[in-house]
């Protein structure tokens, strides 16, 4: 059976994220958050969007039909890679294992019996800063198993692996205190089953299941929303128009956007550049600015929400999810969503090409290229590049038949 394009997943993104909390919200005569709806600007954000997918498509089109890589070539990328590979394996590994006692560390310091909330777990971590990205190997090696399992390997140390595995994703997915994670424990072996059978029915049991986990995770346990006296219901449809709906975050900043900035980001691209330096201590770049996220929560403190006023944007330590296509408008305007445009493009090009010959990554690739309409890159590559680079070295030689 013919595969789902990427560019299918690209657009299932934006159903999941603008359409669907969009039908919901208007149906149920719910308000969207912080902004008025404005038919004028949904017009500009509905043509916005449609020329952004236009742009996407033709690249990832055109640039499918050039590819041509030759197979000497390949065979050369081959050698390179496994002279290295047995260390990157050693280090993965020694990831996990850190990962493990880290977390488990963690849990025993604070004490079982005094968590009560998800941030009294996710303030501990502020410890490793965004080296917290080692903590989502786990869920590569986990993810690794289990697709070999699905695959049919039933041996005993390949079932005692993946149990095992399960087990430490788990318990590092919950003292991170994050429901992604632990979702995608689950989610990610699901999603190759899933393009390996064409079960669609899976695919949406599996849509229904994360958002009735994220409800429940939210009544229980998540600081904001633990205690509230709501159905199940309502609490699912509380997560779909509150966490999903990317709407009222797009057309604020098409409302603040010209042909080459916003208003909300004094500084054009500086988002962009913040992502690039990630890993590099502010001590060394002082100049490196801050995340797209915290320039919004800082733009709507200063005229929206009163109780989110900080007095400078190094204060501020959190952030609003952005969707792909807000982020590009809020670091360079409407030209920055060109741009944005014709990387995605180039993106799904690529990595087209690495799941088509590296079947296992199938089962990660896809997500991330749906979650691009919902989230900036740098959340995307904070949370996915570790378990891609882990289904990468530990299936390299696997192709599709």
């Amino acid at each position: 059976m013919k595969r789902i394009s990427l560019f299918s997943w690209y657009l299932l993104g934006q159903v999941i994220f603008f359409i669907l909390p969009y039908i919901i919200i208007k149906l149920t005569n719910t308000d969207f958050k912080y902004v008025k709806y404005d038919k004028a600007t949904d017009i500009i954000g509905i043509i916005v969007l449609c020329l952004s997918n236009c742009i996407v498509l033709f690249i990832y089109k055109l640039l499918k039909m050039k590819s041509s890589v030759k197979k000497r070539q390949l065979k050369s990328l081959r050698i390179i890679s496994n002279s290295v590979i047995v260390w990157i394996k050693m280090i993965i590994y020694m990831f996990v294992i850190f990962s493990f006692l880290f977390c488990i560390y963690h849990i025993a310091d604070i004490g079982i019996t005094n968590i009560s909330n998800n941030m009294i777990l996710r303030a501990r971590l502020s410890k490793l800063g965004p080296f917290a990205i080692v903590l989502m190997f786990p869920i590569g090696l986990s993810t690794y198993y289990w697709i070999k399992m699905i695959d049919g390997y039933s041996e005993k140390h390949i079932i005692s692996k993946t149990m095992f595995l399960t087990v430490v994703s788990f318990i590092v997915g919950y003292s991170r205190g994050q429901r992604t994670d632990l979702i995608l424990v689950i989610l990610l072996p699901l999603l190759y089953l899933f393009i390996k059978k064409r079960n669609v029915k899976l695919l949406i049991y599996g849509a229904i299941g994360i958002v009735s986990f994220a409800a429940i995770y939210a009544m229980y346990f998540k600081v904001n929303t633990q205690g509230t006296e709501q159905s199940l219901i309502a609490m699912m449809k509380k997560i779909v128009i509150g966490e999903f709906d990317r709407n009222w975050t797009y057309w604020l900043s098409l409302g603040n956007s010209t042909l080459v900035d916003n208003t909300i980001m004094n500084d054009p691209y500086y988002g962009y550049f913040y992502t690039l330096l990630t890993y590099v201590p502010r001590s060394f770049v002082p100049f490196k600015g801050y995340s797209t996220e915290s320039y919004f929560v800082y733009f709507m403190g200063n005229y929206y929400v009163n109780t989110w006023r900080v007095a400078s944007l190094a204060q501020v330590n959190w952030g609003i999810t952005l969707s792909g296509i807000t982020e590009a408008l809020i670091n360079g305007g409407y030209i920055g969503v060109l741009f944005y445009s014709v990387i995605v493009g180039c993106s799904l090009s690529i990595l087209d090409k690495i799941s088509n010959k590296y079947v296992y990554m199938s089962s990660c690739i896809p997500l991330i290229v749906l979650l691009i309409s919902g989230y900036t890159f740098y959340n995307i590559i904070v949370i996915y590049s570790p378990i891609l680079l882990t289904l990468y070295i530990f299936n390299r030689e696997r192709y599709y038949a």
